[in-house]
């Protein structure tokens, strides 16, 4: 890979152009390339360079199809890294010199709080986002992910079945999806959710919003509100004393 200017032992501000990657086969553990590069990746298209077999083909084929649907995961332990080790205004700013799409990095954030052990081979990033938005336990993210293998789920039927609290056959997630059936209050929680992450990611924070804006979304919210008072009442719970904490 061509790299930035080493300043200290670190890497400078030089944004890298191409990617090289050599794609040799039966070396052991430790062992040195005893071949040169097969082909570099650049913005531009592929360049290749030596003789390269048919098998070094299927492994660079193999390779770009994991790429496919694997990036989204990259970019997500990309930015967790770097958040841990530079801080969150330094990934921002080259989120933003490398023009990320917004989309994407806000998918990447959304997986990001999904736990490592719930990933498997075999899920989508839209399966990831089901486990994500839902706000499951560690143990209960592993759970579904399992589910959703073993009963061939699309992310939209997992989202569903999560929402009902059990796995849903075929035609009933789909005729839920298609509007048939009764929310669960667990459904309205994970649009809610899904809903104030794009907005705190994407727009300004809602204490900021202009009075008209804020009157608006009052009405939206009067009837759960009154709903989770009720209930706090009942239960003898402090309200204000449970939001903060």
């Amino acid at each position: 890979m061509q790299k930035g200017q080493q300043i200290n032992g670190e890497v400078g501000t030089d944004i890298p152009k191409e990617i090289e990657l050599a794609v040799v086969g039966g070396l052991s553990p430790g062992a040195k390339l005893r071949e040169p590069r097969m082909f570099s990746l650049g913005a531009l298209g592929v360049q290749f360079a030596g003789e390269m077999s048919f098998e070094h083909w299927q492994e660079g084929m193999a390779m770009l199809g994991m790429w496919k649907h694997a990036s989204q995961l990259w970019l997500t332990d990309f930015i967790t890294k770097g958040r841990s080790l530079f801080g969150d205004e330094k990934v921002q700013e080259t989120l933003a010199q490398l023009q990320f799409d917004l989309h994407d990095t806000t998918q990447a954030l959304a997986i990001g709080e999904l736990s490592l052990l719930a990933r498997r081979p075999g899920l989508t990033n839209g399966h990831y986002l089901a486990l994500a938005d839902a706000r499951l336990s560690a143990e209960v993210q592993e759970q579904w992910a399992d589910l959703a293998l073993k009963h061939n789920m699309t992310a939209a039927q997992l989202e569903k079945s999560i929402a009902a609290g059990a796995v849903l056959p075929e035609r009933e997630s789909a005729s839920r999806s298609a509007g048939g059936g009764i929310a669960t209050i667990h459904g309205f929680r994970q649009v809610f959710d899904l809903w104030f992450r794009k907005v705190d990611q994407s727009d300004e924070p809602i204490d900021q919003w202009s009075s008209d804006r804020k009157r608006e979304l009052w009405e939206e919210l009067k009837g759960p509100v009154k709903v989770g008072l009720d209930l706090a009442r009942s239960l003898g719970i402090d309200v204000e004393k449970e939001v903060r904490s």
